[in-house]
């Protein structure tokens, strides 16, 4: 799981990924998916999806946004570290921020 949120990570820094060639790019992108592909062969997804409820049983809270607008109260708006299941069963859980209604 490291290792695909190196990738996650240098490919969310769009000022710098957007500077290295294209090529370069298609190349570490097809390695990702590739790596991808193994682990969902193999039984593990990723989740945790901006917009998604927020579920304590999959999501680790580390911060809040506020929001007027009640359909978004506590769901995820911006997702930090993905979360991942095996075989259906939670083995990471989602580092998420999640609005909060303001009154």
């Amino acid at each position: 799981l490291p290792v695909l949120d190196g990738f996650e990570m240098a490919m969310a820094n769009r000022e710098h990924w957007e500077s290295v060639a294209t090529e370069w790019r298609q190349g570490v992108e097809f390695l990702y998916q590739g790596l991808l592909s193994v682990f969902k062969a193999h039984g593990c997804e990723p989740f945790g999806d901006i917009g998604a409820p927020f579920n304590p049983a999959e999501h680790e809270a580390i911060g809040q946004t506020e929001t007027t607008e009640r359909e978004k109260d506590h769901t995820v708006t911006e997702v930090i570290k993905r979360g991942y299941r095996l075989h259906g069963k939670v083995l990471r859980t989602a580092s998420v921020k999640v609005a909060i209604l303001k009154n």
